[in-house]
């Protein structure tokens, strides 16, 4: 049994979870398809109770870190409310990190707790003996957390500027940074994702993002806050993810591009065979949405419209609805509820539209900060991820590129979106990224690295020729490389770093 104050608790993520549980106990919150656990709010409210108490008896209490090292499953989904309801934060580490790896991230975050399921225990052991603080591992079970707490946990008093999560981001572009989200900042990310989106508590969200990831918390989350339903499909083929949205009658699907590609390219037979009619809306964000997968969703299933986010662990900056015209991939819409975008120089002054330049935004989703990283906002509180885009007349933002990505070859540059965007559009490629590569001779080189269809072989020279069809000559790459897979991190995102890695060191040993 825990004890709560009255008051203001609903500006607290584990006050949003139980306001739910009064006004609709019932209500399914959870499906964890991995383990086949389905939680009513209540029962959520049960296990987040029996989180909070294991993380008390273990000494966590207010402005402490619980780590947790798991698959996606339901107890990560109680360990965010648990920790909220103690006044300590969460840190998401990916399973995917070997110990090394896990370590390193640990150590800087300095959590007094890591939760690991019963497959990573001896590694958590190993990196419990390695991080300076972290006194304990606990081992996870569903009987541990629906049991309820071992004793009494009263609730913190609120206070929504105390730090509720360090994500740490994917790191495509540089080292891994650990972005601070406080009550505050948490539900207003989460609150303009969902009513920028229109999610009700009548959605069922299917969400194949991994929990460790803003994608799989941060979705899963809002739609939490407005008393929907998730369903976490865990490490689902495209097979099983139709099986899935079709027999929990979603409403909701969010997923990354490359997830949405091999949706659509699943036989018809295949994507026939499940009842889709209940989805209203496929979401996708992390990546932009090429014109070809967007075609063939629209195309699939017509009768759900297609939403693309632009956003950040950090912030969400823009969402393109599906009644917004989709000229390329490269609009990414207009900005969310509670945020304003601004495109500023290399030294900081605000450019008219039309004008590219570095994108910056501020409003409700806004994180705090970076947890003992690097100042993360301009003087006048604005951040950047340091991508590259334009606003247009109409106020739509265009994401041209990362700063990182852009390529400047000859004194002319390059957005690599755009090269992708045509090479994807021939009918026999399914995977594409372009990147630059050093050059003595123009500064960077355009190069592409191209994965054919199944059963479909791809010629470098047509490729370019196709490339010149629609391109302008320095855009056209210079080089054309066929390769069975892109090397991908664990989120679906594209490792440029690594191809350009990969592109340098096969040229010098030339």
């Amino acid at each position: 049994m825990v004890s709560r104050p009255g008051g203001w608790e609903w500006v607290t993520l584990h006050g949003a979870l139980d306001a739910w549980a009064r006004a609709t106990p019932a209500h399914v919150a959870v499906v964890d398809e991995a383990t086949g656990v389905r939680l009513t709010f209540r029962e959520l409210q049960a296990w987040a109770d029996g989180a909070a108490g294991v993380l008390a008896e273990a000494g966590v209490g207010p402005g402490d870190r619980v780590a947790y090292w798991l698959a996606d499953r339901a107890e990560c989904v109680a360990l965010w409310f648990g920790a909220s309801r103690l006044g300590a934060a969460f840190v998401p580490v990916n399973p995917a990190l070997t110990v090394r790896e896990a370590v390193r991230q640990l150590t800087h975050a300095a959590p007094r707790l890591l939760v690991c399921d019963p497959e990573r225990a001896a590694a958590a052991e190993q990196v419990r003996e390695m991080v300076p603080g972290l006194e304990r591992t606990w081992v996870v079970g569903a009987p541990a957390l629906a049991a309820g707490s071992p004793r009494p946990v009263r609730t913190v008093d609120p206070d929504p500027g105390r730090p509720l999560a360090v994500l740490y981001t994917s790191g495509t572009t540089g080292t891994p940074k650990g972005a601070v989200h406080t009550h505050a900042t948490w539900l207003g990310w989460t609150g303009a994702l969902a009513l920028h989106h229109g999610w009700t508590r009548r959605d069922r969200l299917v969400n194949p993002y991994p929990l460790f990831h803003m994608g799989g918390a941060g979705f899963s989350a809002a739609a939490l806050l407005v008393g929907a339903t998730v369903i976490l499909p865990g490490k689902a083929a495209p097979a099983r993810l139709l099986e899935v949205v079709a027999r929990e009658r979603a409403t909701l699907l969010a997923a990354v591009p490359t997830v949405l590609a091999r949706l659509v390219g699943e036989p018809a037979e295949r994507r026939a065979a499940w009842d889709w009619s209940a989805l209203r809306a496929i979401l996708t964000s992390s990546a932009p949405l090429p014109t070809r997968t967007y075609r063939a969703l629209t195309a699939c299933w017509p009768h759900a419209g297609i939403w693309s986010l632009y956003s950040a662990t950090e912030i969400l900056f823009t969402g393109l609805d599906p009644e917004d015209p989709r000229p390329d991939a490269q609009v990414v819409g207009r900005p969310v509820f509670g945020t304003e975008i601004e495109i500023r120089d290399g030294a900081g002054r605000p450019l008219p539209p039309g004008e590219t330049g570095l994108i910056y935004g501020r409003g409700l989703s806004s994180f705090a900060g970076y947890w003992h990283g690097p100042e993360a906002f301009a003087a006048d509180g604005w951040f950047t991820c340091r991508d590259v885009g334009f606003l247009d007349a109409d106020g739509r933002l265009h994401l041209v590129d990362r700063e990182a990505d852009w390529i400047n070859t000859g004194g002319e540059k390059v957005a690599t979106p755009e090269v992708e965007d045509v090479l994807l559009s021939h009918p026999a490629v399914a995977e594409v990224a372009v990147v630059g590569v050093p050059d003595p001779e123009w500064g960077e080189r355009v190069e592409a690295v191209v994965v054919p269809r199944a059963g479909e072989g791809v010629d470098p020279a047509g490729l370019q020729a196709w490339c010149r069809a629609h391109l302008a000559p320095y855009k056209v790459p210079k080089r054309i490389h066929v390769a069975t897979g892109l090397p991908r991190g664990s989120t679906g995102k594209v490792l440029k770093r690594a191809i350009r890695e990969r592109l340098q060191a096969d040229r010098a040993a030339d």
